[in-house]
């Protein structure tokens, strides 16, 4: 987990595909960011997959201006919409 705490509350958990869809890039380009330190370290690996806290990636999306570029608002607006559509369908036991 990086050394880094859990944060109290929802945390929402992206990986290399949603990143590349969130910004309209390729998954090899999201990957070379990671490899650059172009984009935040990720919050977490598991069994050695990265993935990033997804208010992170938002603020320095917002912090360096690739919101804007990216259309992310938009892409983000119609993830959380998708993602709430399939909780409301789900029953946890």
């Amino acid at each position: 987990m990086n050394g880094q705490p859990m944060r109290a509350g929802v945390t929402h958990p992206v990986g290399t595909v949603e990143l590349a869809e969130l910004f309209g890039v390729s998954t090899d380009t999201a990957k070379k960011w990671k490899q650059r330190g172009a984009i935040p370290p990720p919050r977490w690996t598991v069994s050695g997959v990265h993935a990033w806290d997804l208010d992170e990636v938002l603020t320095w999306a917002h912090e360096t201006g690739r919101a804007d570029r990216a259309g992310v608002a938009a892409r983000v607006g119609a993830a959380i919409v998708a993602a709430r559509a399939g909780a409301a369908g789900r029953v946890d036991a």
